[in-house]
Parts: C-alpha cells; sequence; structure tokens
C-alpha cells in the first residue's frame, strides 16, 4: 500500500477545527483509494510563537521540504500584533519554497444552491490563479516589502529589522513617531499635486514625512466640519490639524523622499486598479442570467480593466504617471473628435496640448 507522508500545519483560530475535518475527508478516501496517509504535526502557529516566541525555524523548513505537499491551515491571531506571524510563517513557506501562484480550483458540488440561473455542476468548473509572491507580498531577497498602515507596530518594525528585510511601512496617525520634529525641506510633485518632504534618521531606520498641501485643506475643511457638528472639541481639532495632510513612513532605506513615496504609491496603485475595476468599470455588479450576456459583461471588463492598466504603464513609461492618470488621458483625448462623413472622415482640429501630450507618449494616432 502506498503511504504519504503529509505535514500539517494547523495554523490559529478555525484552523485546526478546518484543518481537522479535511484530515477526516482525507481518511475516508485513503480507505476507498486504497492508500495509507502519515500525518505530521508542526505546532507553528501563535500558541506556538507566544510560548517561545519561535515562528518557523530553518531546520523545519528542511524537514518540510522533503515533503511533497503541506497542509497550512489559517494562520493569524488577535493575541500576536498584525504581520509578525503572516510574515514569518506564511510569507516564510511561500519564498523558501517559491509558491508563486496561488491555485484555487472552483466547482459546483451535487445538491449544493447557486444563486447563478440554472447552473450544474458541469457548468462550472474553473481555476482562479493569482499571483502569491509578488506586488503586496514582495520583501525577501533583496526586493523591499511594502506594507499598509494595518501592520505598524514597534514589534513589525523589530521584527523586519531581525530579518534584514527592506520594507516601507506607513505609520498610524496616533503615532508616537509623529512627535518627531522632522523639518520639510525638500518637495516634489506627484500627480500634479505638491508634496513637501523631509527625513530623519532614527536608529536602525529613517523617518520620511511627507505633507501633501491639496490632502492637507480637504483634511482640515472636514476637521472643521466635525466641530461645528460638535462631533469634536477645540482640542481635539488642534491636535488633529497638526497631521492634516501628512504621511509618516518608516523605512530601513537611505533615499530619496520621491522615491520612498513612490514605492508606496505603488501598493495603491494596485489597489486602485480593484477600485477601478469595481467602482468605475461596476465589473461585480452582475444582475445577468444567460450565459452570453454574463461572458459578455466580464469580458468587456476584463479589456477595460487592461486598457487602463496599459494606459498606466504608458503614462509611466513617458514619465508622467506622476502627473496623469489614465481618465485624465482620456478626457485630454476625448477633446478631439472623429466624423464620418460617408465615404471620407475627418477629425477636428488638435489642441496643442493634446499634439504636445502625443508626442510625449509616441502614439502617433493624429495625421501630421
Amino acid at each position: 500500500m502506498v503511504e504519504y507522508k503529509i505535514p500539517v500545519i494547523a495554523g490559529d483560530g478555525i484552523g485546526p477545527e478546518v484543518i481537522a475535518e479535511g484530515k477526516r475527508v482525507i481518511d475516508a478516501v485513503s480507505e476507498v483509494e486504497n492508500f495509507d496517509v502519515k500525518w505530521i504535526d508542526y505546532p507553528f502557529g501563535a500558541d506556538h510563537y507566544i510560548e517561545t516566541g519561535e515562528l518557523l525555524p530553518e531546520d523545519a523548513l528542511k524537514e518540510l521540504s522533503k515533503c511533497r505537499v503541506i497542509y497550512l491551515g489559517a494562520v493569524g491571531d488577535p493575541r500576536v500584533k498584525p504581520g509578525i506571524l503572516e510574515l514569518g510563517i506564511i510569507l516564510r513557506l511561500r519564498f523558501y519554497f517559491d509558491q508563486y501562484i496561488n491555485m484555487r480550483p472552483v466547482t459546483l458540488l451535487e445538491s449544493v444552491w447557486t444563486p447563478i440561473k440554472d447552473k450544474t455542476p458541469g457548468d462550472i468548473d474553473f481555476t482562479v490563479i493569482r499571483e502569491n509572491t509578488e506586488d503586496f507580498y514582495i520583501g525577501v531577497g533583496g526586493k523591499i516589502l511594502v506594507l499598509d498602515r494595518g501592520f505598524f507596530s514597534d514589534d513589525v518594525v523589530e521584527f523586519l529589522d531581525d530579518k534584514n528585510i527592506s520594507y516601507i511601512l506607513p505609520t498610524r496617525r496616533n503615532s508616537h513617531f509623529y512627535d518627531t520634529r522632522i523639518h520639510l525641506n525638500g518637495h516634489f510633485y506627484y500627480h500634479d499635486r505638491l508634496i513637501r518632504c523631509g527625513k530623519r534618521e532614527c536608529g536602525n531606520f529613517f523617518l520620511y514625512l511627507f505633507e501633501d498641501q491639496e490632502l492637507m485643506l480637504e483634511e482640515r475643511k472636514t476637521l472643521y466640519k466635525k466641530l461645528d457638528e460638535n462631533r469634536i472639541d477645540k482640542k481635539e481639532l488642534t491636535a488633529r490639524m497638526k497631521k492634516a495632510g501628512k504621511i509618516l513612513i518608516l523605512s530601513d532605506m537611505d533615499v530619496e523622499g520621491h522615491e520612498i513615496y513612490e514605492l508606496y504609491k505603488k501598493r495603491e496603485t494596485v489597489e486602485k486598479m480593484f477600485d477601478t475595476y469595481k467602482t468605475v468599470l461596476n465589473a461585480d455588479k452582475i444582475y445577468l442570467q444567460d450565459d452570453e450576456s454574463v461572458f459578455g459583461h466580464v469580458f468587456i471588463s476584463f479589456l477595460s480593466l487592461y486598457i487602463h492598466c496599459k494606459l498606466e504603464q504608458l503614462l509611466k513609461k513617458a514619465g508622467l504617471n506622476r502627473k496623469l492618470t489614465p481618465i485624465d488621458l482620456l478626457f485630454k483625448y476625448g477633446k478631439v473628435y472623429h466624423v464620418d462623413l460617408g465615404e471620407h472622415s475627418m477629425i477636428s482640429e488638435v489642441p496643442k496640448k493634446v499634439r504636445d501630450l502625443e508626442e510625449r507618449l509616441g502614439l502617433n494616432i493624429f495625421p501630421k
């Protein structure tokens, strides 16, 4: 009888419960298909980390590498600050074993209800493939980990320093680091927005402070409205006004301020693509029932997002991504009209600014 050795990291929260039921299913299948399973349990997770301070040691990774699969449960626990378990277990596994894709088969099971009309198990059978070690997850092997402020804590900073991972980590607005004096003696422009900036070295890392002038005015206006509505008092107004429009970022890298800001915004760009897909294209709002309509809607939404991303890349290549968005570009090109006159056609006059933009982008759409 064939025996399979399967290491198990049950994880935290609902993880052990789900893993236990999964093991029951696999054990039942093994009896029917005539094979044996030897489960090898590992303790790694929140409880083990709290008790020992250990996440996922090198020796364990070497043991795991001898097996063909790893049965991994959910990881994360409110007792451990965000980022510690995720970086130390999930990302460590992904990069160690070069798990560059996350493949998720989707099938409709017998006797399971689905909101999609008149569909049977044979109709729903596809696979979702997503990246697993790039974009949000870069940060090991000479790359840079760009996090959001939800990961921020002193423990995460200490962990990143210990692992020699280059990082960009925005702080929370209530962080004590905002009390650090940083002179805003530099500036640059991002999408035509004036950004003042400053930097200060603090031990093993650098603090980068950015002040977005437009955001500052918006936030101050909002604060005064809250004051007028008695939602905050004058003391809170004064305290929050000092931080209006400011973004404070920790990083171990000693570079120019605009480089840190642009790397930080790269993460925002990925999130913006998802937001574009949902809010601009309304791609998640499907009220259609027949196959052709659903497929057509998803296909057009995909093409639209693809074009949106291509325009982003085009602007970046031309060095215009800090001044224009794809929507701005379409708006500018929308000032030129193509007129169909039957056997002939013509375009309206091309404004000089659009001509200049056309030359900068190198598209050669308009006749000379």
